[in-house]
């Protein structure tokens, strides 16, 4: 096969247009694109902006069309809100048939109808999913009337019925989805592709003795609360919450909760943060804790490793194949405080080989090489290419 005949016109579809570490499919939105393009595919990503007006600009190798003008824009999100995607569809098909692709790949469902029309007009058009999470499954979008639910399940149905491919991010929860719907799909985990301004640091980090950190939403289903109930047993440590006040009443309940248990002096919640900030807030504190009920994109884990800082997850979170120790994997309160006691309890130089042991896996295993090795295949519709232990065929549980 020539270079020639292996080059693609691609196109991805995503409502993440913001890829900062907040938002784990606008990371993996723009690592995917230049990952294909790295490898000489012509790539353009769809996606969504606030402003009033459409625009296209080139980032690199890839072309990055904005589709803006939707009604009751939020300029502080980082995503299209859910009840615009109907309309960014309409106006994304009107933009996308003006040339044509070899592969349409959509994060997730919101395309889903651009793609079922553009791919009504050119049959031969490949259709590559990523699917990190399902309402079917988690329920995320709760509460909604059932009218709502009904079309959300529909949409997922029909997207993961028609699209070619499915990627899933996990073992664990591929496992779940190709039971679902009864057909093959890929396991390939995200790529840790840095896209901080901060890339190197010249010092050492500073460690603050008995400093954990909790990065992401404040919402029920970080299950926050989880870090709170136990660090009454754990008296010489300290929690910093960086969170957008995304769900205040649950902040609320969350300060309230601390007061009981007599530990909210020994909680901050710093808010909002930039990118860089984050990365030292990782790197400065001890632990990093994410107690998610779930958690579709694997940089929740990833970011803290990738670091040098250790990171503990719910067995429920899906974070586990990331994590790859079960030292750091809690399944209960109770285990949640033993877990956290062990880690900080090690010696300095079992942390620092700890850490350069983090440090290598996620360059090695979740790194632009290896997951390119694993992607890049199936834009040629030559599945054999893929690692066999990345696969599953028809799996049915």
């Amino acid at each position: 096969m020539t270079t020639k005949d292996r080059m693609k016109r691609i196109a991805i579809l995503s409502t993440s247009y913001f890829p900062n570490i907040w938002n784990g499919q606008g990371r993996a939105t723009f690592s995917t694109a230049y990952m294909l393009a790295s490898k000489g595919h012509e790539v353009s990503v769809f996606t969504y902006t606030p402003k009033g007006h459409n625009f296209v600009q080139q980032d690199g190798q890839v072309s990055v069309h904005y589709i803006g003008n939707l009604s009751d824009k939020k300029e502080n999100a980082t995503s299209l809100p859910f009840e615009h995607i109907a309309e960014w569809n309409r106006k994304l098909i009107g933009i996308i048939q003006d040339k044509e692709y070899d592969t349409i790949v959509l994060m997730n469902n919101p395309g889903w109808q651009c793609a079922k029309s553009y791919r009504a007009l050119h049959l031969d058009t490949q259709i590559i999913s990523f699917v990190p999470f399902l309402y079917t499954f988690t329920g995320w979008l709760q509460p909604l009337t059932l009218e709502l639910e009904k079309e959300i399940k529909h949409r997922e149905a029909e997207f993961i019925a028609e699209s070619d491919v499915l990627i899933a991010h996990t073992e664990k929860f591929g496992r779940k989805l190709a039971t679902y719907c009864n057909r093959e799909l890929y396991v390939i985990p995200n790529c840790h592709l840095d896209l901080s301004a901060s890339k190197i640091f010249i010092n050492k980090p500073n460690k603050i003795k008995g400093q954990m950190c909790f990065v992401g939403r404040a919402n029920r289903e970080k299950s926050l609360e989880r870090i709170i109930r136990v660090m009454p047993n754990l008296g010489n440590t300290t929690l910093i919450v960086a969170s957008p006040k995304s769900s205040p009443e649950y902040q609320a309940t969350l300060m309230s909760l601390a007061k009981k248990l007599d530990v909210e002096h020994r909680i901050e919640f710093i808010g909002w943060k930039p990118t860089k900030e984050i990365r030292e807030l990782y790197r400065s504190s001890c632990l990093a804790i994410v107690p998610s009920q779930f958690e579709p994109f694997g940089y929740a884990a990833l970011d803290p490793m990738s670091l040098g800082t250790p990171v503990i997850v719910s067995e429920w979170s899906c974070l586990e194949e990331y994590v790859n120790n079960k030292d750091n994997v809690f399944s209960s309160i109770i285990t949640l405080e033993s877990k956290i006691a062990a880690c900080l309890s090690l010696s300095d130089t079992q942390k620092e080989n700890n850490a350069e042991v983090n440090k290598e896996m996620v360059s090695t295993f979740f790194g632009v090489d290896y997951i390119s090795k694993q992607l890049e295949p199936l834009f040629h519709q030559d599945s054999s290419l893929v690692e066999t232990n990345n696969g599953f065929s028809n799996y049915t549980g």
